[in-house]
């Protein structure tokens, strides 16, 4: 595809009429005035509107004119800002409109074809779930559960779009540099929610939730959501993208790289501690020692020392920097103060009981694709547990092809390299991947993603992302493994020949005489 921003030549040559000059030059005087003017407006009386039109157009134009990958890379920027229209939301707009696109150049032979995965059946399994669950869905939430439907059948679409697009290495490089950009942004953007609790950055577009003050006191308690609106998940979103961080840190071999990756981890951890969620902390703890248990052979209890001191030294120093120089409170004294009512948490189990309760009432096929009060029953709660929730809402049929599909991830996954930093880029990927999956799988058991349709975009991507970094590392490991057996064998000579048997024939022996050769006398 051609590109863009090629050079196509100057402007006008010696050939081009004066006038069309003139026109040209007047046009492109027009339209740098335009932007200056709209840029301005903007900047000093922001307009959700005008923002969101020059926002379209970008990506309209991105996705038109860049590489699948590129347009890809874009969306995931996106992700984290959606803006509530009627047919849902713009996330999914622009997964629409990069799937359109993405389609066209495939029908156009511009783009490979889609592969097949075993993803499929558990995938097709769980939407046949999501639409035998409509059977118990109540008339007038009839519109809420269509709506909800539609939105994870959007969710699929952003898992089948990075399936097929992020092929290579240098895709997954890309991808996951993006991801750490659109990390910084939404952390940056917490940040400033933390110093302006319930604050506004564009009215209408990114706002922040509310948080009660006291009577004639501060903010006290603050919990940071940045653009999820959740400290739940924006905690587990924190835990997840510090495994990211560390795994570039390993890659790059520039100093000032480094040292910019290591303030990125600094802002993610102290986001991280101001969410005050202490189920995201320790599901950090516990990815952390799988982590560790992963590079074990690269270990030495030397190492083992220091990054045990390094890791807890890190989670005191932010823990005592947020509840000391902020409006947050301390995660560790909360984390302490935590009590066990029936062998679960205590801010569990009021919901986990009765999730479990309403279960038994549909236990097979669910109440439906969506969670709200309905008549006659009692609805306080979410259910504060993926697993439940998806029991929930699509019955154990559902569940049990989630579980399918986590577990054909987990094998994807499986690790082709010691450590983070030993063998190739997408090697060490692999570790990273299963890391990620792992805490994700372990943090769910105290939160549901689906009770929030901006963070679900962000799990969906993640989890075709995680599934493309193990295809690619099988792809390039067969390669490497056919590439030897095909450079052992040596061609044979010209002038050998083949019997009929198929056994090559010794080449004929040519007889040199010993005898010196004499000249005419």
């Amino acid at each position: 595809m051609r590109n863009p921003f090629a050079h196509r030549g100057p402007l006008w040559t010696n050939e081009t009429p004066l006038w069309e000059r003139v026109l040209q030059a007047i046009a492109l005087a027009v339209v740098v005035v335009g932007v200056a003017v709209i840029a301005a407006g903007q900047i000093t009386s922001p307009n959700e509107r005008v923002l969101q039109v020059v926002a379209a157009g970008i990506v309209v134009f991105l996705a038109f004119r860049l590489r699948s990958i590129s347009a890809l890379s874009f969306l995931v920027l996106l992700l984290p800002f959606p803006k509530a229209t009627s047919y849902g939301n713009t996330n999914v707009a622009f997964s629409m409109l990069v799937f359109l696109v993405w389609m066209f150049r495939v029908s156009t032979r511009r783009e490979p074809p889609p592969i097949r995965t075993p993803l499929e059946v558990p995938l097709i399994g769980l939407v046949m779930a999501y639409c035998l669950s409509f059977y118990n869905v109540e008339p007038e939430n009839l519109a809420q559960a269509w709506a909800q439907f539609l939105n994870f059948l959007t969710y699929v679409l952003v898992l089948f779009l990075v399936v097929n697009i992020v092929r290579t290495s240098r895709d997954v490089k890309q991808i996951l540099g993006f991801q750490l950009v659109t990390c910084v942004i939404v952390c940056a953007l917490a940040v400033y929610e933390q110093s302006h609790p319930g604050g506004r950055i564009i009215p209408g577009w990114i706002e922040f939730g509310k948080i009660a003050a006291s009577e004639g006191g501060p903010l006290q308690s603050v919990r940071v959501g940045s653009t999820f609106l959740d400290y739940e998940l924006f905690g587990e979103f924190c835990a997840l993208s510090l495994f990211l961080q560390a795994f570039l840190w390993t890659r790059t071999t520039s100093q000032t790289r480094r040292w910019v990756l290591v303030g990125c981890v600094a802002l993610t951890l102290f986001c991280l501690f101001s969410t005050v969620t202490r189920g995201a902390i320790l599901a950090f703890l516990v990815g952390s020692t799988y982590l560790v248990w992963l590079v074990r052979r690269r270990l030495n209890f030397v190492r083992f020392v220091g990054i045990a001191f390094l890791l807890f030294g890190a989670i005191l120093g932010g823990d005592f920097v947020v509840s000391t120089f902020t409006n947050s409170d301390s995660v560790l004294e909360r984390l302490g103060g935590t009590k066990f009512e029936d062998g679960m948490p205590d801010t569990r189990a009021g919901a986990w009981k009765q999730s479990m309760r309403h279960i038994m009432n549909h236990p097979i096929i669910g109440h439906g694709p969506y969670f709200a009060p309905r008549s006659g029953v009692e609805m306080i709660y979410w259910p504060h547990n993926v697993y439940l929730f998806y029991a929930h809402i699509v019955g154990l049929v559902g569940l049990a092809f989630y579980l399918w599909l986590l577990w054909t991830l987990w094998r994807a996954t499986r690790p082709q390299s010691p450590s983070l930093g030993a063998g190739s880029y997408i090697q060490g990927a692999t570790i990273l991947a299963r890391v990620m999956l792992f805490t994700f799988i372990i943090d769910q058991v105290k939160i549901d993603y689906l009770r929030n349709p901006r963070y679900s975009f962000f799990i969906w991507f993640l989890l075709g992302l995680l599934w493309a970094i193990g295809a690619v590392a099988r792809r390039e490991a067969a390669a490497r493994d056919a590439t030897p057996v095909l450079a052992a064998v040596p061609p044979l000579p010209p002038s050998t020949a083949v019997r009929p048997g198929g056994v090559a024939a010794r080449p004929a022996i040519q007889r040199v005489s010993t005898t010196p050769a004499v000249g005419p006398r």
